[in-house]
């Protein structure tokens, strides 16, 4: 590939149409899978949770934009080298769009000559910066995106304008330092009155206060530029760099101060005017996919130090319709356990110990949604793991096609055109419809834009009516899922829609058989608590919910309530 082959993305190769290439996901499933707060923890390096949710919201659907992500993360994730050099560079790439930004909106030809030359400076200390980062992990890059990219920070170092720049914008900013003050001249009145102004100098030395004691005893310097006035200060920004669009209150005679001052810079706008040319917006754009790898491999390598498994995934074609994850877990969860362990963990305990506490949090599960069985029902008891299985899917197929390394020891899959969820909701309908005409209007929606190549994820769905009646609808939504031929989960407490899997894969001409999932538990006989192991196994629903130890836990069992109707002398 050429060097004109750079488009300035990182996450789309430069032959890719991202409109076609991707595929925004619903509202409802960005709520359902915490892209939201997953996109906070993922928000390092200077860039906006807001920028990352837009990425994460937005997987893509062609295979090609999806490994060359895949490559530049790997880079990122194993070269310490390229992480440090394009880390380094972030915040300067925020402060530069901060110039840009300003000068565009400056109406003062002296202030927008300033702001393009902190511009440029800051250009350049980027790219010699990313130029050394490179020659240091030559044998380190293999990804297309950022071997291209080297290949752009080659040609302009190189050239000759760039290394003229280099040379003669330190030269204007030692310019710029030697103005240190003016000189102004003040006519007063009869009655001490100032009534006009003008400036008379420009000098490269500050005015300075006197001491208090040679001002009582009469000694001082002869030097006009030791004052025995005292020094007022005007407000003055934290810093230049990060608040340029800072201005200091104007009159007239600050008005021809400017005007004297731009005449003074009018050689530097010459020298500048040299390097109109010098685009710093393909920096500006990579900053925000620059900053989305970088926070996911900081994210992903505490998980590692945590001993949580990671691995790339391979990628299928997207007609092939598959998942298949051993040892996946759910990454919000995971990523909740580290920030809950860092707060609680004291100061004096080692990073191992604190690792070791999250990973034995952590349980590892398989997933197969393959051709013996794309749909998979999924039974258990309450608070078994149903709901964190399903919900760490999706989170899994959208890492995947964003590029990104997934929480699994290893991993295969076909994009998905389409990731919806129908997890349970606040019921938001009238009295007409309620909650159950909620989640009907949902499952319309829902068969109005997926195909064969969609994953579908139902959690608890079709809980608002009767038991019956529900395995009644919940029979029909598969089925017209398996005809489809979509893969996904259904975690249900409907036990006979898993105990009939075999009859409905029989009585349905589906593209998609479907498949029993169960939440383990392991039952004591010395009580009715059952302990959950949170493994989703293949096998036969259990065909309860555990709910008795439930109803323990929270104090509400028939055993528990008498007591305290005992305790109160009601009974």
């Amino acid at each position: 590939m050429e060097l004109n082959d750079f488009r300035g993305s990182l996450l789309f190769p430069p032959d890719s149409n991202p409109e076609d290439a991707l595929r925004p996901l619903a509202g409802e499933t960005v709520r359902d899978l915490g892209l939201t707060e997953l996109s906070i923890r993922l928000s390092r390096n200077g860039v906006q949770p807001a920028r990352v949710l837009e990425i994460l919201s937005s997987p893509a659907i062609d295979s090609d934009v999806i490994r060359y992500r895949q490559d530049i993360f790997s880079d990122f994730y194993r070269s310490q080298t390229m992480f440090d050099a394009f880390a380094s560079v972030i915040p300067k790439i925020e402060e530069i769009s901060l110039f840009a930004e300003t000068r565009k909106d400056s109406r003062s030809p002296l202030q927008e000559t300033i702001w393009r030359l902190g511009e440029l400076e800051l250009y350049v200390d980027c790219i010699e910066t990313l130029a050394a980062g490179f020659s240091r992990a030559t044998e380190e890059i293999r990804s297309v995106g950022l071997t291209l990219f080297r290949s752009y920070i080659e040609a302009t170092t190189s050239s000759p304008k760039f290394s003229n720049m280099r040379d003669e914008l330190p030269k204007l900013r030692a310019g710029l330092r030697k103005k240190q003050s003016v000189t102004i001249g003040v006519n007063l009145d009869e009655r001490l009155r100032p009534v006009e102004a003008t400036l008379l100098s420009i000098n490269e030395f500050t005015f300075r206060e006197q001491a208090m004691l040679p001002r009582i005893f009469g000694v001082g310097r002869d030097d006009e530029f030791v004052t025995s006035a005292p020094m007022h200060s005007s407000p003055v920004p934290e810093s230049y760099a990060r608040e340029p669009h800072r201005k200091f209150p104007l009159s007239p005679l600050f008005q021809d101060l400017e005007q004297l001052l731009g005449a003074t810079v009018r050689p530097m706008v010459h020298v500048l005017n040299k390097y109109l040319m010098v685009n710093t917006s393909i920096l500006r754009r990579l900053q925000a996919d620059v900053a989305f790898f970088l926070g996911a491999a900081s994210l992903f390598k505490e998980l590692a130090s945590a001993g949580l498994p990671l691995c790339k995934p391979g990628i299928l074609s997207p007609g092939d319709r598959e998942l298949r994850a051993v040892n996946f877990y759910n990454l919000l969860l995971a990523t909740r356990l580290l920030e809950k362990t860092g707060k609680t963990i004291p100061a004096d305990v080692g990073r191992d110990e604190t690792n070791r506490n999250v990973k034995n949090h952590i349980v590892l599960n398989d997933a197969e949604l393959d051709s013996e069985a794309r749909l998979q029902i999924l039974t258990g008891p309450n608070q078994g793991g149903k709901t964190t299985y399903t919900q760490g899917i999706g989170i899994l197929q959208v890492l995947a096609q964003c590029g990104l390394y997934v929480p699994a020891e290893s991993t295969t899959l076909s994009p998905a055109d389409e990731i919806v969820t129908h997890f349970p909701a606040e019921e938001k309908g009238q009295l007409a419809t309620g909650r159950l005409g909620e989640e009907a209007q949902r499952f319309a929606a829902i068969f109005e834009t997926i195909t064969e190549r969609s994953m579908v994820l139902l959690n608890e769905s079709l809980a608002s009516t009767s038991p019956g009646e529900g395995e009644y609808l919940a029979e029909d939504i598969v089925r017209a899922l398996s005809v489809l031929g979509a893969r996904g989960i259904f975690a249900t407490h409907l036990h006979g829609l898993a105990d009939r899997v075999a009859e409905l894969n029989d009585s349905t001409d589906g593209r998609s058989r479907l498949g029993s999932l169960v939440a383990g538990v392991e039952e004591r006989l010395d009580s009715a608590a059952a302990i959950r192991t949170f493994h989703i196994r293949k096998g036969a629903p259990a065909g309860k919910s555990f709910a008795s130890d439930i109803a323990s836990q929270y104090g509400i069992s028939f055993e528990q309530l008498t007591d305290r109707l005992r305790r109160r002398k009601l009974l």
